[in-house]
């Protein structure tokens, strides 16, 4: 995709003649430059090398001097000005077109077409346990008080019970499935969890023979020796929540007192180790440790060596968040990330390594149409946040038709159509290869509507194509 192939001389040749000579279109006759125009999927960015061009649906691209960028933003009527194997160059990796020359309109519709046709795969299954928590974190989006119209504040082993036999029914006989604990501080809840996981394991025919993988998002300051000892035996993998040392920790990840979790978190961890344990890290990345991130990065090298690093932006899912980041801001924390820890998973890195393979994203989050999220009342919805508000849902465990639902509902059609190759105000971003749709939950929280673009990871997502497309262009 990146390298330019060689181009034949008499190609080339056969490609220009009878257009021009010399040095501009015009030097011959402008008229036949009219049979050509820009592809509707350009993009072109002025930088101080000079001018790159990318199409963002066929993702390639092309590094031109400064001259390029104002020719390409005056349009069609001015290609003539193009030096001749520049022009060529141009068509010849799709950014200019014949004017007859569909076919890149008929590759976006036939993605289109072929979107239509998904179905829910679904893969994951979140149990919200309660949503109640011990730490009162400054950048929490979630209300550790929930209000009295919560009918069942904590998820009782019944209602887990059948969410698994539910998730066996909705899960295709093909292996990897994962259930995720999830809260606010799901430890709070562990009996049920204890007992849920018992039966799980016990009943590998549900899914076919292969029980699923079990991950517990938890902050681990209620971790102890028998949790740990329990984790061993039924393999369970916990994603703890760590932002940094201890003065970047204790300073907004702090219990009801007050007082700062990082010791306990500590110890949890070391324990953890002492019993073979290998654990996740989940970093909450926002306006209070982005300006420090190379410290933080530089704490889980030297602490958890083994350990996966999870990256989570803070968003302002109950409305505006101080804590919350730009997209700009985000970008650049990913870069200090790519750039001290290359390896670790960011949006950055993935897009990246979309871009290498010549890959597209379809849809940014598991949400649009691989898991399910059950809450302690039994609500079910593709999204931990929204069904608990009641926003977005498919149903209750108790409805009859609740796997009917999820398959092929209205609602399950609507989130299929919230790719960005289904929104016309997504047709001529350079990210809509890479994008995916963004947080569909975070743009009802802003606008009001989960059809509503976020605008914090449109913007981020833009930097990220134009850093990456430049990187390769000036290679």
């Amino acid at each position: 995709m990146h390298p330019i192939k060689k181009i034949a001389k008499s190609e080339k040749e056969n490609f220009l003649h009878g257009f021009y000579s010399g040095n501009t279109c015009a030097d011959l006759n402008p008229q036949p430059m009219s049979r050509f125009r820009l592809s509707p999927f350009l993009c072109f960015w002025r930088i101080d090398e000079g001018t790159v061009v990318f199409n963002s649906l066929k993702r390639t691209f092309f590094l031109g001097d400064s001259s390029l960028f104002k020719i390409l933003s005056l349009g069609n009527d001015f290609l003539y000005k193009l030096n001749p194997e520049v022009f060529y160059r141009l068509f010849y990796l799709g950014l200019i077109l014949h004017e007859k020359d569909d076919s890149q309109l008929r590759q976006y519709n036939l993605l289109r077409e072929n979107g239509i046709f998904f179905k829910n795969d679904i893969k994951v299954m979140y149990l919200l346990m309660n949503h109640t928590c011990n730490l009162r974190c400054s950048y929490c989006v979630f209300n550790p008080n929930p209000p009295e119209t919560f009918a069942n504040p904590s998820m009782t082993f019944d209602t887990a019970k059948k969410s698994v036999e539910l998730f066996s029914r909705l899960v295709k006989g093909d292996g990897g499935a994962e259930i995720i604990f999830y809260g606010g501080e799901p430890l709070l809840s562990w009996p049920v969890i204890e007992e849920t996981v018992r039966y799980l394991r016990a009943s590998p025919h549900l899914f076919g023979g292969k029980s699923p993988e079990i991950e517990v998002f938890t902050n681990a300051t209620l971790i102890n020796d028998v949790m740990a000892d329990f984790f061993v035996k039924f393999a369970l993998h916990p994603v703890i929540s760590i932002d940094g040392d201890a003065d970047i920790h204790n300073l907004h990840r702090t219990d009801i007192n007050g007082c700062g979790s990082f010791e306990a978190v500590f110890t949890a961890c070391n324990l953890l180790k002492a019993k073979g344990i290998v654990f996740s890290i989940g970093c909450t990345v926002g306006r209070h440790n982005s300006k420090n991130i190379e410290r933080v990065l530089a704490f889980f090298k030297n602490n958890f060596p083994g350990s996966p690093i999870r990256f989570y932006a803070v968003k302002g899912l109950s409305g505006e968040n101080s804590y919350e980041l730009s997209g700009r801001e985000l970008f650049d924390v990913y870069r200090e990330i790519e750039k001290n820890a290359p390896d670790l998973s960011t949006p950055l890195t993935d897009s990246a390594g979309m871009f290498s393979e010549n890959r597209c994203s379809w849809f940014a989050c598991d949400g649009f149409r691989n898991q399910i999220a059950v809450m302690p009342s039994g609500i079910v919805g593709p999204c931990v946040n929204l069904a608990e508000d009641l926003q977005f849902y498919w149903g209750s465990l108790a409805d009859v038709d609740i796997e009917e639902r999820i398959n092929c509902s209205a609602e399950t059609k609507k989130l299929m159509h919230l790719s960005p190759f289904y929104r016309t105000e997504c047709f001529s971003c350079p990210a809509i290869s890479f994008c995916g749709g963004a947080c569909f939950h975070s743009a009802f929280v802003k606008r009001g509507d989960i059809s509503s673009l976020d605008g914090h990871k449109c913007d981020e997502m833009r930097e990220i194509v134009k850093y990456i497309v430049v990187r390769e262009a000036l290679k």
